[in-house]
């Protein structure tokens, strides 16, 4: 199935993928503000992120909820260890049950994220503005840098084989 946001942010509509015609539209009605992207949970269900701070998700069988952000959210969530993660643009981490949308813990970057957290077997991994490739823990929030910005400007940080590859 695939889902796309309506033209004013205030619905979504289902797509069958086989041939992209309309299966379903899903209007919003308790979101007042435009949702600017949306896409699959890796918990399960839908995550939507709707105008600059609010990150909405729908779980399967469960009870929709929504987290406030300080900074902007441009990156999707990643979950590990019934973690999940949110990284707004001024560097906070976010670390809430996926259930509920509880607060777990809260966390800082030294720089903005360069991409969406990724969930690994060493916690989550980020590379931030300053090009620092960082670890998060998923049990409390904090950082140990990896690879130090000033060896390069890290774009891109993946799990590979039983490392990371920084490219």
């Amino acid at each position: 199935t695939a889902w796309v946001a309506s033209e004013d942010g205030l619905s979504v509509h289902t797509l069958r993928p086989s041939d992209g015609s309309l299966m379903e539209v899903r209007a919003l009605p308790t979101i007042t503000d435009r949702v600017r992207a949306l896409g699959r949970s890796p918990s399960g269900g839908l995550f939507l992120l709707v105008g600059l701070r609010t990150f909405v998700l729908a779980p399967e069988g469960g009870t929709p909820w929504q987290f406030q952000t300080s900074g902007r959210l441009e990156r999707a969530p990643a979950v590990a260890d019934s973690v999940m993660v949110l990284a707004d643009d001024t560097g906070i981490l976010a670390g809430l049950d996926p259930s509920k949308g509880l607060p777990r813990w809260r966390g800082t970057l030294d720089a903005a994220p360069a991409q969406a957290p990724l969930a690994t077997p060493l916690g989550f991994l980020l590379t931030t503005a300053a090009g620092d490739v960082v670890v998060v823990n998923p049990t409390d929030g904090k950082t140990t840098v990896l690879v130090p910005g000033t060896a390069r400007k890290a774009a891109l940080a993946l799990w590979w084989g039983d490392g990371v590859l920084v490219v």
